[in-house]
């Protein structure tokens, strides 16, 4: 006997379950009100500009050689999972990566299109979720998820999808915010309410993930931890740059076992 096929409200359901696990409307929301300014270095999104030299020194660091080279990620498919409007995305590209840039906000994807036919970098963007990307058979050499694990309601359905979306042996790289007493004083309170450095209302704390935590996730989704490095602000200096101290901001970097 065959078994019963899924009703079509069956799969709906299911359909809306995914994307309810992947994306938060009011976070997308707010996302898409600096769309308009999210490329003007002095606009809403002015920190993401300042951490970007450090993010990329870091990408760099993991995703290439050590000499210096024009084009050091030349004839790597990278995805940029939440790529917002895609800071990373032409920052890649224009390291000679192949870069498809993914993210739920409509606004951001255009934005990030239109940077990109200004710059005449070839990035693709795709308003999409990470499920329905990974649905299609799509697969890359590696794959970035920066400053985005923190604003969806579940951080292990974009890994799973990470790991899915990525060649076996291919390297994913994560950041987010760890959850800390610190992180909640200087990556909430300050950051936003005191030194303006981002809009109000950006993080939850309770979103933030400890970096063991985040750890045992990826591995769940088959990688092995490969880096943990930290990210911190010096303010003599007045830079962001790669450190020990884990407390606020940090990288993690793993590999998809074969």
């Amino acid at each position: 006997m065959m078994a019963p096929r899924p009703s079509k409200t069956a799969k709906h359901s299911s359909q809306e379950t995914a994307h309810a696990r992947r994306v938060d409307p009011l976070e997308t929301a707010q996302f898409a009100q600096h769309a308009k300014d999210w490329w003007d270095p002095q606009g809403s999104m002015a920190m993401l500009h300042e951490i970007n030299p450090t993010r990329m020194g870091y990408i760099r660091q993991m995703l290439s050689e050590p000499q210096p080279q024009e084009k050091p990620l030349k004839g790597m498919r990278i995805c940029d999972l939440g790529c917002g409007a895609g800071l990373v995305s032409l920052a890649l590209s224009r390291l000679g990566a192949d870069v498809t840039g993914l993210d739920a906000t409509a606004a951001l994807i255009l934005a990030g299109q239109q940077q990109a036919r200004t710059e005449g970098l070839p990035v693709t963007f795709l308003h999409m979720t990470s499920d329905q990307l990974a649905a299609e058979g799509t697969v890359f050499d590696h794959l970035v998820c920066l400053e985005m694990l923190e604003h969806v309601p579940d951080p292990q359905s974009i890994i799973d999808d990470a790991a899915a979306l990525l060649r076996p042996g291919g390297t994913a790289i994560f950041s987010t915010l760890n959850r800390t007493t610190k992180s909640f004083f200087g990556g909430i309170l300050f950051a936003e309410y005191l030194a303006g450095w981002v809009p109000r209302g950006t993080h939850q704390w309770r979103r933030f993930i400890k970096p063991d935590e985040l750890i045992e996730m990826t591995k769940k989704a088959g990688f092995q931890a490969k880096d943990v490095t930290g990210m911190s602000y010096d303010p003599l200096r007045g830079i962001f740059h790669l450190s020990d101290d884990q407390s606020i901001n940090y990288f993690l970097t793993v590999e998809k076992q074969t």
